[in-house]
């Protein structure tokens, strides 16, 4: 749980920066995966966003 919570982050920050793309990044490509084909992990990390 709680690496999903540091891999969130990540995910996150890489967002943040607008020229970064998942193409260019190793890190940020897994990180985008896993957000869209883990079900779990994506509606997780959507009840954080809204709070």
């Amino acid at each position: 749980m709680n690496s999903d919570f540091a891999d969130f982050g990540r995910l996150l920050a890489w967002a943040s920066r607008a020229k970064e793309h998942p193409g260019r990044h190793e890190d940020y490509h897994r990180l985008v995966t896993l957000y869209l084909s883990d079900e779990e992990f994506a509606a997780a990390k959507a009840k954080v966003l809204a709070g």
